[in-house]
Formats: C-alpha cells, structure tokens, sequence
C-alpha cells in the first residue's frame, strides 16, 4: 500500500459507547477521500464491545484496529499508536470522544497538501459538556451545540513558531486533538525513550506536549482556524479525583517548568501557572472531604517544590478551612467568624461609632 497523507489515531480503553459515535462521524469522510487517509484504532486491551464497534463501522468507512497486548495506560498509549503503528507521513492523534465536523476532513487534507513541508499544524476545535450534549448518532460529522471554542481566532493563517499558538486561556497546547505532527517527529523523539507510567511527570502526563516542547518549539506552523472536531469535557480518562490531582499538581506543573526553560514568553507561563493554581483548592477540598489518602499524599510534594507559584498556597489554606475536616479548622473557622462579627460590631454598629460616623460625615 502507498502511504497517506494522514493518519488518525484513536486511543480508546473501555469506551465502545463512545467510539462507536466517533467512528460514525469520522469514517464516512474518510471513504470519500480514498487512500488520503486511514484511521488506526488502538486498543488498550479494553474488556467491553470495542472490537465489535470497530468491526461494525467498517461498513462506514475504512478502520483497522490495533490491539495491545498489555494494557499500557493513557500516556503510553498515544505514543504507541504514532510511534508503532502509523503508516501516515502526518499523525493526528484523537482521543475517543472526538467528533469530526461535516466537510472537516478535506479542508484538513488540503492544508497538509498545499503546506507539506511544515512538521507541524494547530487545528482549532469546539468544546461541548459530557454527557450532556453528547449525541447518540453523528454520521458523516457532527455541527451540534457547544459552549466555546478553543480560539476564538477563525482565520486560518501561518505562523512564525509554534509557541506563538501558546496561550493560557487554550490550555498551552496540551491537547493531542489539536495538533497534526509529522510522523517522523513522533518516531525520532520517542526512539531513545520509554514510558511505561501516566501522570507523574511533564513528560508522562502531556507526551505530545512535551515532545513538541523540545523539538518544534521554533519552527513555524499552521494554524487552521476553522473548528474541524468537536471535543467533551467531561469524558476525559482522567477524570476521577486521583488522576485527574497528579494531571494538576504534577503534570501541568513540571510542564509549565519545561515552558520556562524552554525559552516560552514569561507572560504566558505566569498567567498558565497561575490558571493551574486556580484548579488545586478545589482538589484539596475534594481531597479533604472525601478523605482521599492518595490524594493528601501527593500535596506535600507539590507545595515544596511548587508552593512558590501565585495562588497555590492560599488555595490549599482556603480549601482546608473550607473542608472543616477537623477541629482545628472547624476553630479557626469559629473563631474568624467571631472576629468578623465583632469587629462589624465595634466599629459599625455600637453607639460610640455611629456617633463617630454620623460627626464625621458632616
């Protein structure tokens, strides 16, 4: 067989019900591009009806679907696909609730057609809620509600490096979604390397993040500005609380640390650390409240190495005291209760200081 122009990895594990929508929207555009294109399914040894949904949507469209032998966990597995299995000279790399929108397809194959000698494009993406605006059938592509986009910017335009495509409020290119990457970058970077764990680490939390971080960082780009997928918040394999503290604490930490390094603009890196403080009070006080070991464990770790950054203290000391989870946050409480009530007393409200208000003011 030639090789296409693209490849699209879909890592998926236990999701069938999700997939199996994916795959509708995804592969009728596939077979109207004939050998553009091909869609690789990899499979994390997933226990429930995945290779039947696969099996099912060949009528849709052409899929092959690659089993693991073990299961590898989420970060191994998006590397594996592009490193072991993709035949594309273009990786676009998907998680498994990604739905295509209608005529996306082409308008991405004609971009890697005209601008081939790029190594790397940034395809904006809309953003829905799980599962509340997940629909059950979206064949041949989906243009159903969303609440955001991930750029607000619909133009399609070059762009000089890739870091310039950086930004906070987009959650500094950490989405696998977004980002269509010549294969040979994926199979250089990862030769010499393993990765055998997710969510320790930059490297083991965002692999394509962090890969793009050190190997097109200032190259030029491509962005295309039109929405081509629609993505859900919410369906996320690192949802649970768990997970979803070592993607914050350590993750996105130790990524923004690398961004620094890297010579990324100091402006962006403060405003990224400061958005990945905003979301640690309310793990804490989940952490507290449900009384999750695992979780507790990890903060010491993360405020020595990381308390220095904006916010992360205070919210970890908010979200205790929110937690009242025991006596002596429960009495600090109290007594900053008492405080308040008291001093709103003494100097708002006895007579002295209404008398004292009252000649002042006049």
């Amino acid at each position: 067989m030639s090789s296409p122009i693209l490849t699209i990895c879909i890592s998926t594990y236990n999701a069938a019900h999700l997939l199996r929508v994916t795959l509708g929207a995804l592969l009728p555009q596939v077979a109207s591009l004939g050998d553009l294109v091909e869609v690789l399914v990899v499979d994390d040894v997933s226990t429930d009806d995945t290779q039947g949904v696969v099996e099912t949507a060949k009528a849709l469209g052409p899929v092959r679907h690659v089993r693991n032998e073990k299961n590898l966990g989420s970060s191994p597995n998006l590397v594996n696909g592009p490193v072991n299995h993709a035949r594309g000279e273009f990786v676009w790399c998907w998680n498994q609730h990604c739905l295509l929108y209608p005529g996306a397809l082409a308008r991405v194959v004609e971009a890697l057609q005209k601008q081939s000698h790029l190594d790397i494009f940034y395809a904006n993406f809309r953003c829905a809620a799980y599962p509340a605006d997940w629909p059950e059938e979206a064949v041949g592509g989906y243009e159903g509600p969303y609440r955001y986009l991930g750029h607000q910017n619909r133009e399609d335009r070059a762009v000089q490096f890739w870091h310039e495509l950086l930004e906070p409020f987009a959650c500094m290119g950490t989405q696998s979604y977004a980002h269509i990457v010549k294969r040979h970058i994926w199979t250089s970077f990862w030769a010499h390397r393993d990765l055998h764990v997710s969510y320790k680490d930059a490297i083991s939390t965002y692999p394509h993040t962090f890969m793009l971080a050190y190997t097109v960082l200032h190259k030029p780009s491509s962005y295309l500005g039109q929405p081509v997928i629609t993505i859900y918040n919410g369906a996320q394999s690192w949802g649970a609380l768990a997970p979803r503290s070592r993607v914050w604490m350590w993750g996105w930490t130790d990524l923004m640390d690398c961004f620094r390094k890297l010579g990324v603009p100091k402006c962006k890196v403060a405003a990224s650390e400061k958005f990945g403080s905003s979301q640690i009070g309310p793990l804490v006080l989940a952490a507290l409240q449900q009384n999750n070991a695992e979780v507790l464990r990890m903060l010491p770790r993360f405020l020595w190495r990381h308390g220095k950054q904006s916010g992360v203290v205070s919210s970890t000391w908010q979200a205790f005291l929110d937690s009242r989870c025991c006596g002596l946050a429960r009495g600090i409480v109290g007594f900053q209760i008492w405080w308040k009530r008291t001093t709103q007393y003494l100097f708002y409200q006895c007579r002295p200081a209404r008398w004292i208000r009252a000649h002042s003011c006049s």
